[in-house]
């Protein structure tokens, strides 16, 4: 990792994604927005600590390796609402489900 990419990183501030007008509609998603802001900000916190002692970041920008290799990662249903939600009205048509 070059050191402007590890700079960057340890400047970074994770922000909450916001998109009041369905936030507005859907009880559900500013909880789900919220949850995502936790996370990243624990993990925002884990890096910054251990870069503190020295190690670097395995991984870089575009690298996805964790995309493909954890696929075991579990999804909550409160994510399952909303990705059937938000895919089923850009579709117009509902999520088929796995049988």
């Amino acid at each position: 990792m070059s050191d402007r990419d590890t700079k960057l990183i340890r400047q970074a501030r994770p922000t909450r994604l916001a998109f009041p007008d369905d936030e507005s509609r859907q009880a559900w998603l500013p909880l789900l927005l919220e949850a995502y802001a936790i996370v990243d900000a624990g993990i925002n916190e884990a890096i910054r600590r251990e870069q503190a002692q020295g190690r670097t970041l395995a991984c870089h920008k575009g690298c996805a390796a964790c995309c493909r290799s954890h696929t075991t990662i579990p999804i909550y249903p409160l994510e399952l609402i909303g990705i059937n939600l938000v895919r089923g009205r850009k579709n117009h048509r509902p999520v088929a489900h796995a049988t």
